[in-house]
């Protein structure tokens, strides 16, 4: 409940999407991510909902863990994430989805580990600025970044 509480407190809404950060999360609560996307999409208005978070693993490993939920009918949540996150060096795709659901999972190689409170604080700003900017500027509300 406290992430879900969290998720929704943090969200931000755009045109019937709901873009939601719930920061850092134990490996053993990371199903509590798709649960918080379930209960955004719940909300009046929206109609697709993500939720983002860090998953620390047992070794100290983190990935940037995201959950996307639709009730549109027009949404390729395949595609969505594929167009919006990419693909790694190796070529494979961070994520994908099936009907109505999707999700993806970015190591945050290393960048992963926590030296002081401050430090974790502003690793998880810069991750939740780059999830909103991708997903804001696939909507065509923010310009993506010239690239060089």
């Amino acid at each position: 409940m406290e992430v879900i509480q969290i998720g929704f407190s943090s969200r931000t809404t755009i045109e019937n999407f709901s873009i939601s950060g719930v920061g850092y999360i134990r490996a053993e609560d990371r199903d509590t991510i798709p649960q918080a996307a379930d209960f955004l999409l719940s909300e009046e208005n929206v109609h697709t909902a993500l939720v983002y978070g860090i998953v620390i693993s047992e070794n100290q490993e983190e990935d940037l863990i995201a959950s996307l939920r639709t009730s549109k009918l027009t949404l390729d949540t395949d595609q969505f994430i594929k167009e919006v996150f990419g693909k790694n060096e190796s070529g494979d795709y961070f994520g994908g989805g099936k009907e109505y659901a999707g999700g993806f999972a970015v190591p945050v190689g290393f960048l992963a580990g926590s030296f002081n409170e401050e430090y974790k604080n502003l690793k998880w700003q810069l991750f939740s600025k780059q999830v909103r900017h991708l997903i804001l500027s696939k909507l065509g509300i923010e310009a993506a970044p010239i690239e060089s």
